[in-house]
């Protein structure tokens, strides 16, 4: 990664600056074959953005329930009756519970 990948974004970053173009202009003033190497880096810089607002975000879920009186991951959750939801008892902590039932939302 290091031999091979900064060699190339130090090239990028400075013919980018050079004829003042981003990342599929300078692939395409190198070669007109590599202006797909642009629209990649260009894609992946937009998913890897996606997936760390997805980590941001539930960083202030946390934070914005965190102000509750009584943490909401401190306890198992009661069904409406008032028993305890089984799964929350028998086989995950609170935490765990709270965690993948709540926060991310996955099924059981």
């Amino acid at each position: 990664m290091v031999l091979e990948g900064m060699p190339l974004f130090l090239i990028e970053l400075g013919i980018g600056q050079r004829l003042r173009t981003g990342p599929v202009g300078v692939w395409n003033a190198i070669h007109p074959y590599l202006g797909g190497v642009g629209v990649s880096a260009a894609v992946v810089s937009f998913l890897v953005g996606l997936y760390y607002n997805v980590i941001i975000t539930w960083c202030v879920y946390y934070l914005y329930n965190s102000f509750t009186m009584t943490l909401p991951w401190s306890e198992c959750p009661k069904e409406a009756n008032g028993s305890i939801v089984l799964e929350c008892k028998h086989s995950t902590s609170p935490t765990k519970y709270y965690w993948n039932r709540k926060a991310i939302d996955t099924s059981p």
